[in-house]
């Protein structure tokens, strides 16, 4: 008998063992009690998309193919803030250690899922269904409380998720400047040599270049007011077709142009405005058009001198 009582004590050391092993498999604990929950924080997370389950709207984003920034790609192609997506990522990153309480019956019926939000990989990915106050992972059986940064990311404001800024240089490396006005047929062209300014299809024209590095300053500057997916269809209607100024700036050989339509609305500072190769349309402030129409004037030694 006492073999009979060794295998029968061996059998219930190992069924328990499996027991304990498969509990602590389905409830990870960290020393301090917490349960770990599955790891979201991925290096190498390339896309995100964020859906309004019950309106249908949606948000993507996608991680540059070389380096670490990110761009919108929908509703509107534009770089993205890196601080709004750093905030996704650092905040699943901080679940790892978060009190988590596991749903043996995930409870559907009393969660009334609002926003989708979906992380990939090359090779993998995980979603996320969300509500006013908790998050939910429908494969891991997982619920817990929704990051208070999260409420206000989860109804992103186009102008708060992008970056508004429209170009990413310094003035100084501005070498030429053309500004066209398609609807008089009028072109302009100025390139600094040596550091001077001066006007190519008119050498009777001095240019001051203070006046001129102290514009591109201000261009240099410039910040999108309003982002307008809504408009994207109506690039004849907002004077696109035939558009009031098209300035195009060159650093060696790298163009930046941007595109300027009509009046945001009547008596408005605000313009609509393109940048290429972006086809998003945004309000933009074109204070800085109403005294161009004459640009051999505005750069003048002696209109600067009028002015000071």
């Amino acid at each position: 008998m006492s073999w009979l009582l060794r295998i029968f004590f061996l059998l219930t050391f190992f069924f328990a063992s499996v027991v304990v092993a498969f509990k602590c498999y389905r409830s990870p604990m960290v020393p301090d009690g917490s349960r770990v929950i599955p790891v979201y924080h991925h290096p190498y997370f390339t896309r995100i998309v964020l859906e309004d389950i019950s309106s249908g709207a949606r948000w993507e984003w996608k991680r540059e193919a070389h380096g670490s920034s990110w761009k919108m790609v929908e509703p509107i192609e534009w770089p993205a803030n890196p601080f709004f997506i750093d905030q996704w990522l650092s905040d699943l990153a901080l679940w790892r250690t978060l009190d988590v309480q596991e749903a043996l019956l995930f409870p559907e019926k009393s969660f009334n899922s609002e926003k989708r939000l979906s992380f990939f990989s090359a090779s993998d990915g995980v979603s996320l269904e969300c509500d006013e106050s908790y998050i939910w992972d429908k494969e891991r059986k997982y619920v817990f409380p929704l990051p208070k940064d999260w409420k206000a990311m989860l109804n992103p404001s186009l102008k708060d998720i992008l970056i508004t800024k429209l170009w990413d240089w310094d003035f100084s490396e501005i070498d030429e400047m053309m500004l066209e006005f398609p609807k008089k047929e009028k072109k302009y062209i100025f390139s600094k040599q040596e550091g001077v300014w001066i006007a190519k299809e008119s050498e009777s024209s001095a240019l001051s270049t203070q006046k001129v590095n102290h514009f591109l300053s201000l261009l240099s500057k410039l910040e999108v007011d309003q982002f307008l997916p809504e408009q994207l269809g109506n690039a004849f209607a907002l004077g696109f077709q035939v558009p009031d100024c098209r300035l195009t700036l060159l650093s060696g050989r790298e163009p930046h142009i941007l595109e300027i339509g009509k009046s945001f609305y009547k008596k408005s500072r605000l313009r609509f405005a393109k940048l290429v190769p972006y086809e998003t349309i945004f309000a933009l402030p074109c204070d800085f058009l109403h005294d161009l129409s004459d640009p051999y004037h505005f750069f003048a030694e002696e209109f600067l001198e009028e002015t000071s």
